[in-house]
């Protein structure tokens, strides 16, 4: 058995070891990614069995094309501020847009499907974004730019089931709905970590590529005055995963790279993203099962990860 720091230093240990159980699945893409970033070398082919680690908590062991298991051991990190990503990490629609989309389609007597409309929207969504000239914010900074911006994916997204008469009225509603507390859940385990976090005298914040609306979302789910630090793409001209909407989050909390964990959902904006600046991350992959090192299925697993 040998051992070796991987590039990110601190908080991992790499262990080799011979493998003895051929009873494995491939990785997959996006967790190989985040293994081939963390040990800064290049495999053949990857490999995972979940295991349990002698402390109790888990960890895989991926395996390479020429035979070698990998034993990653995630040690406790030294953190003394942690931002979170806001969509899907903290709160999440509901409904659904699909749902919200095609009742809106109904009431103005186009029939319309919520799974359809859903998958309309997440292809319509993709698709503007990849037409974005490089440096250009997806919601820009300004009511008007957001409002350019949604016109855009809700008239795209009610493409294929044709466009309502008096398509401006029904998009004002739209904007309303999304705009207010009541369109958005909190998922369950934001509330106790945030809690615990203030119990332990962890400070936090926000990094969000949203809209001028989230402060206002915010608000009326009780969260906004809980961050000590909101960095919202829409209020600081940048989003992720762009280096200078982290050294913002940097220049707020007056701390070094090293020092600030990120957690968010998207591997590319919040893992990639902060890594890049020089901050800890975390990506959390909810109802993903064996997500692996530095990977977590819920808040709940954040915790024990602060020590």
């Amino acid at each position: 058995m040998s051992k070796e720091p991987g590039p990110l230093g601190a908080g991992l240990r790499i262990e080799w070891h011979p493998v003895q159980d051929s009873n494995l699945r491939p990785l997959a893409p996006e967790a190989s990614a985040l293994f081939t970033e963390l040990t800064g070398r290049r495999w053949k082919s990857l490999y995972m069995q979940p295991r349990t680690c002698q402390n109790g908590r888990g960890f895989v062991q991926p395996v390479s094309g020429h035979g070698a298991a990998v034993h990653l051991a995630e040690e406790h990190m030294d953190v003394e501020a942690v931002f979170f990503d806001v969509g899907n990490t903290l709160i999440y629609p509901q409904p659904p847009v699909g749902e919200v989309y095609a009742r809106a389609l109904r009431q103005a007597g186009i029939e319309a499907d919520a799974d359809l409309a859903e998958k309309h929207f997440q292809e319509t969504w993709v698709r503007l974004r990849g037409r974005r000239p490089p440096g250009v914010l997806e919601y820009g900074t300004t009511e008007a730019e957001a409002i350019e911006w949604w016109r855009r994916v809700v008239r795209e997204s009610f493409r294929p089931f044709g466009e309502p008469e008096d398509f401006d009225a029904l998009f004002k509603g739209l904007w309303e709905h999304f705009a207010s507390g009541r369109a958005w859940r909190v998922f369950d385990d934001v509330l106790p970590t945030v809690a615990e976090l203030e119990r332990r005298g962890v400070q936090f914040g926000l990094i969000s590529n949203w809209d001028v609306r989230l402060e206002n979302v915010l608000r009326d789910l009780g969260l906004w005055g809980r961050f000590r630090w909101p960095v919202v793409s829409a209020h600081v001209g940048t989003e992720k995963p762009e280096a200078a909407i982290f050294r913002h989050a940097l220049d707020l909390c007056g701390l070094s790279p090293g020092r600030v964990l990120h957690v968010g959902d998207s591997y590319e904006e919040d893992v990639r993203g902060a890594r890049r600046a020089g901050l800890q991350a975390v990506w959390l992959r909810r109802g993903a099962a064996d997500g692996g090192q530095g990977v977590i299925e819920g808040l709940g697993e954040l915790l024990p990860m602060l020590g």
